[in-house]
C-alpha cells in the first residue's frame, strides 16, 4: 500500500510539475509569439517603408525618364523640323533653278527651231524658185522644140504643093542671099580690120624709127656744139 501511495504521490507531483512546465511553456510561447509579432510588424513596416521609398525613387526615375524623353523627342522634332525646312528650301531652290534652266534651254531650243525653220524656209523657197525656173526653162524649151517640129511639119506639108515648092524656093533664095550678104559683110569687116591693123603697125613702125633717129640727131648737135 505504501508503494501505491508513493506512486500516486509521485504521479501527482509529476502532473503538477507538468502543469507548471506547460504554464511556463505557454507563457514562453505567448512571449515568443508577441515578440515574433513585434518583429514581423517591424519587418512589415520596414517592407512598407522600403516599398514606399522604392516606389518614390521609381516614380522620380520614371518622371525624369519621361521628362528626358520628352526633351529628347522635342529636340528631335525641332531637328526634324529644321532639317525639313532646310531640305524644303533647298528643294525649292533646286526646283526653281531646274525650272529656270529648263525654261532657258527650251527657249534656246525654240529659238534654234525658229532660226532653222526660217533658214529652211528660205532655202526651200530658193530651191522651189530654182525648180520653177528650171521647170519653166524646160517647158519653154520643150514648147519651142514642139513648135519647131510643128513648124517643120507644116513647112514639109506646104512643100508638098506647087505653091509650097515655090515658096520654099523663094525662101531658099532669100536665105542664100542673106547668107551671102552676111558673108560679104563679114569679109568687108575683116578687110577693114586688117587695113586698120596694118595702118596701126605702120604708124608704130614710123614712130619707132622716129624715136631711133632723134637720139642720133641729138648726139650730132652735141658734137657740133663741142667742135
Amino acid at each position: 500500500m505504501d508503494t501505491l501511495t508513493q506512486d500516486m504521490a509521485r504521479l501527482c507531483a509529476e502532473i503538477t510539475d507538468l502543469r507548471a512546465s506547460r504554464r511556463t511553456l505557454m507563457k514562453d510561447l505567448s512571449q515568443e509569439t508577441r515578440k515574433s509579432k513585434n518583429q514581423i510588424a517591424g519587418m512589415m513596416a520596414g517592407f512598407r517603408r522600403a516599398h514606399q521609398d522604392m516606389a518614390a525613387r521609381t516614380r522620380a526615375e520614371h518622371a525624369k525618364f519621361v521628362s528626358d524623353m520628352a526633351t529628347g523627342v522635342a529636340g528631335m522634332l525641332d531637328g526634324f523640323r529644321k532639317a525639313h525646312g532646310e531640305m524644303a528650301a533647298n528643294t525649292k531652290h533646286d526646283n526653281v533653278k531646274f525650272v529656270s534652266d529648263m525654261a532657258t534651254e527650251v527657249s534656246g531650243l525654240v529659238g534654234g527651231f525658229r532660226k532653222d525653220r526660217v533658214t529652211m524656209g528660205k532655202n526651200s523657197k530658193t530651191e522651189r524658185n530654182r525648180f520653177v525656173t528650171d521647170l519653166k526653162k524646160s517647158v519653154k524649151g520643150m514648147r519651142q522644140e514642139v513648135a519647131g517640129d510643128l513648124a517643120g511639119a507644116r513647112e514639109a506639108w506646104k512643100g508638098a504643093s506647087p505653091q509650097g515648092k515655090k515658096a520654099k524656093l523663094e525662101a531658099d533664095q532669100l536665105a542664100k542671099a542673106s547668107a551671102e550678104r552676111k558673108e560679104a559683110e563679114v569679109r568687108a569687116r575683116e578687110d577693114a580690120e586688117r587695113t586698120a591693123k596694118a595702118a596701126v603697125e605702120l604708124r608704130a613702125k614710123e614712130e619707132a624709127e622716129r624715136h631711133k633717129k632723134e637720139p642720133s640727131r641729138k648726139m650730132s648737135k652735141d658734137e657740133a656744139k663741142v667742135e
